[in-house]
């Protein structure tokens, strides 16, 4: 198997748990879009674990691998990020930087009055992670379906 089709089913490996991931972070979402304030700490706080874990897999793995296949050279986050917008693996590199600026503060500055800024950006940034996760996806198996049988 050469790197390249192992580098491919470990993406495809990667999507599966992203897709778990996915599931768990909409049914978080549809039901705090259904509150649609923050009400209650274990409720936000689900639903901001569950989008800092899809966000990760999305931004570390996938988008990771996607920079590799494409023989692409990136140098850090903002490189990975603007070559996947480039290839059109990603909607909006802008949306990314969003996300993983929220990921980033619900894994580091928890706290306080920021749990409700935490939570509302969540919300807003939720349908974008789920949009990009989306095209990202269809890049994938545009490029890359059949390449490691």
């Amino acid at each position: 198997m050469t790197n390249e089709a192992k580098l491919i089913k470990n993406v495809k490996t990667e999507l599966k748990n992203l897709d778990k991931a996915v599931v768990k972070l909409q049914e978080s979402y549809q039901h705090c879009k259904a509150i649609g304030v923050y009400d209650d700490d274990v409720v936000a706080d689900a639903l901001s674990i569950r989008f800092a874990r899809a966000s990760d897999i999305f931004t570390q793995k996938i988008l990771t691998s996607v920079v590799i296949l494409s023989l692409e050279d990136f140098d850090g986050f903002i490189d990975k990020v603007n070559i996947c917008e480039k290839l059109n693996a990603i909607i909006s590199a802008e949306d990314v930087f969003g996300i993983r600026r929220i990921r980033n503060k619900v894994n580091h500055e928890y706290a306080g009055q920021e749990i409700i800024k935490i939570f509302n950006d969540t919300l807003k940034y939720t349908p974008k992670l789920l949009a990009n996760i989306e095209q990202t996806n269809s890049y994938i198996n545009q490029n890359y379906k059949n390449k490691d049988d």
